[in-house]
């Protein structure tokens, strides 16, 4: 947790125990709260659109850049979500580690030690999670591109095309999650850039899928290239 509490961009935590924390009081809500907004979503200019992305690929960046040590993570938040993600300071941090895990360094075979999690509910995991297999920091990254769509297109609700949750998990495994064309068509230069980022955390097999420096380090440069504030 020191680590952690060495980056801007996660909350601070004051103290731990087991799957409690004590972290900053926020009162402007969460990256989710302003999803679920609907007035707020219509006036949220494209620039912004950019920099939150940045804001949220930052947080991930600097957790997976902790203790890395071998090119890898040394930990994954294991429940990357909008929700997951407050505004505090001028910005969004991510914020809620009691689903973390540690990964571990094979210095026999000098390779990254999968781990594995008992249960993964909901629409918004991983191929890899819902097929039961080994995981990695990747988790974090495919969770990563569902909130840019979110943000891309201003809305939580992706899988709208989709009536059962099993038609969703079918999509994820075999990869088959696109933003509608027509939205598409209809994105400028900074949706553009997002939707380009969220397509770098969806690619279907991990070890091609963009790390989260590399997703950061893109929005970053569109940032300047578009010349927009970080903050």
């Amino acid at each position: 947790y020191s680590m952690v509490k060495g980056s801007k961009h996660i909350m601070n935590i004051y103290g731990h125990c087991v799957n409690t924390a004590s972290f900053d009081f926020v009162t402007e809500g969460s990256l989710n709260d302003m999803l679920m907004d609907k007035e707020q979503m219509s006036k949220l200019k494209s620039k912004r659109k950019l920099r939150y992305a940045w804001h949220i690929a930052k947080s991930l960046s600097d957790l997976h850049s902790f203790g890395n040590i071998h090119g890898s993570a040394a930990m994954a938040h294991t429940d990357i979500a909008s929700d997951q993600f407050l505004w505090f300071d001028g910005m969004f941090k991510l914020n809620d580690f009691n689903r973390g895990r540690f990964i571990r360094w094979n210095e026999v075979k000098q390779e990254v030690c999968p781990f594995y999690i008992g249960s993964s509910p909901g629409r918004l995991r991983s191929p890899e999670e819902y097929n039961s297999e080994p995981l990695t920091e990747k988790i974090d990254v495919y969770s990563l591109g569902n909130i840019l769509w979110q943000l891309v297109i201003g809305s939580p609700y992706i899988f709208t095309q989709y009536k059962h949750t099993e038609d969703v998990l079918d999509a994820v495994k075999e990869g088959r999650v696109q933003v509608d064309k027509e939205l598409v068509d209809s994105f400028d230069e900074n949706e553009l850039a997002v939707l380009t980022a969220k397509e770098m955390c969806h690619r279907l097999d991990p070890a091609k899928r963009s790390t989260a420096v590399e997703v950061e380090r893109f929005l970053r440069r569109k940032l300047k290239e578009f010349n927009i504030n970080r903050y």
